[in-house]
């Protein structure tokens, strides 16, 4: 809800802030001499005023009528943006109690606040983010959070404090704010059930991984705006000023997959918005081998090992609207080698996308004694008619199984036409494998 906010707004920061002033100046002037807490009273109105500021400014103008419902309530305090959630509420809430010297009336208000809040960015389209439960769920504990540190505070000043004082009042109006969200949001807003995502911030070795990774493939050309950790894929995600990068984990100091997605200059995107990597040396390719010379001449600068025995095989991207893809691999004794290496080169030359599996070639292999003929035999006694039959010759290729290294054939498969994923025989036992 709040994360993108302090990213490249440094206009807005500074306007909420002039604001919070504002109310806080006012509620302090009107509250001085009809209160017996002002100051509080100011400070907890430019809290509100700032909270109100950071989930609403930056919409997307554009109302979704939908909120994520997220079963897995610990997400609110795995991730980042959770965290900064529960930490949004915990000085409203905490300045709430030392106003109205009640610990529940804070966490009420705190809650109701949230939840309408979550429902105005599903609905009003000039305040519309995103609505999820998570962000109420984190909202809600660091209004708790916030309630008690105060309510301890109070307490050990030994200044009166209480759970019922001004309770009714703001019971019913934390009931009624339910009533109205409920309604709207059973009348206007479609639940989407989030899947379970099993994400959280990255570790320290995993941001280090990727800062080393990224700098071999670009130097320092984008920064890290935010690194996560999917645990159900064993995936770091990476968010980059201009594009997006991936690497499996666990992977410490050498990833076992890089993957990289930046923004070429094409399809409208204006020049000073697109963020593809130029390589230095080169010129605008007029055909796919000046594509192939360009992505040589990048993997020799930033990945050189990748070329050593390698063969490059060159595909036109999106009927060459986006450019070409060269796939570079190395082949050791009719053996395709686990190294990978895709480049994509858009139509000015420069570096669009990229796919780095730098695996070393296995020292030892097993023996192979199954010709290609052999291997299909295999394939075909396990497949029935109706079932994906091998429609194109076996490739030769290592795959890691149980930890070690084998060498398999590998056989496109298919069902009338359509293609059906590959078929992997062990090329020394003869035994299918997974896929």
């Amino acid at each position: 809800m709040i994360q993108a906010f302090f990213h490249g707004r440094s206009t807005d920061l500074w306007g909420s802030l002039g604001l919070c002033l504002f109310v806080g100046a006012t509620s302090l002037l009107y509250g001085i001499k009809k209160f017996t807490r002002p100051w509080s009273g100011a400070m907890f109105s430019a809290s509100v005023a700032g909270v109100l500021c950071l989930v609403f400014m930056g919409s997307s103008g554009h109302a979704r009528y939908t909120c994520t419902i997220n079963p897995h309530w610990a997400d609110a305090f795995l991730t980042e943006q959770g965290q900064l959630n529960i930490a949004l509420f915990v000085p409203m809430s905490a300045l709430a109690v030392l106003v109205f010297r009640s610990p529940l009336v804070a966490l009420l208000m705190g809650s109701a606040l949230s939840l309408a809040i979550e429902v105005t960015q599903a609905t009003v389209a000039p305040l519309a983010r995103t609505c999820d439960s998570t962000d109420w769920t984190a909202n809600t504990l660091g209004a708790a959070v916030g309630a008690g540190l105060a309510w301890s505070l109070l307490v050990l000043a030994s200044r009166s404090v209480s759970l019922t004082i001004h309770l009714r009042p703001v019971l019913i109006g934390a009931l009624g704010t339910a009533g109205v969200c409920l309604t709207v949001f059973l009348s206007c807003v479609q639940p989407v059930l989030a899947a379970p995502s099993g994400i959280s911030d990255a570790s320290p070795s995993m941001r280090t991984a990727v800062e080393r990774a990224l700098k071999q493939a670009f130097g320092t050309t984008y920064r890290i705006s935010g690194v996560s950790y999917i645990s159900t894929d064993h995936v770091v995600l990476v968010n980059l000023d201009g594009g997006s990068a991936s690497l499996t984990w666990p992977g410490g100091s050498n990833p076992s997959q890089l993957v990289v997605n930046l923004r070429p200059e094409q399809q409208g995107v204006p020049a000073d918005q697109a963020t593809s990597f130029p390589v230095a040396g080169t010129q605008r390719p007029s055909s796919a081998s000046d594509a192939a010379a360009i992505a040589r001449r990048y993997a020799a600068e930033h990945f050189p090992d990748v070329l050593k025995g390698s063969t490059a095989d060159i595909q036109s991207a999106a009927d060459g609207r986006l450019g070409w893809d060269i796939d570079i691999r190395r082949v050791v004794n009719g053996v395709l080698m686990p190294m990978r290496f895709t480049v994509g080169i858009d139509t000015v030359g420069h570096v669009r996308d990229l796919l780095v599996q730098d695996t070393p070639d296995p020292a030892r292999l097993p023996p192979t004694t199954l010709t290609e003929q052999q291997a299909l035999a295999s394939v075909a006694r396990t497949s029935a008619t109706a079932e994906p039959s091998p429609t194109g010759p076996g490739l030769l290729l290592v795959r890691r199984e149980a930890g070690a290294w084998r060498v398999a054939w590998a056989f496109p498969m298919g069902v009338n036409g359509q293609a059906a994923g590959t078929a992997y025989v062990d090329a020394t036992t003869g035994r299918l494998l997974t896929p």
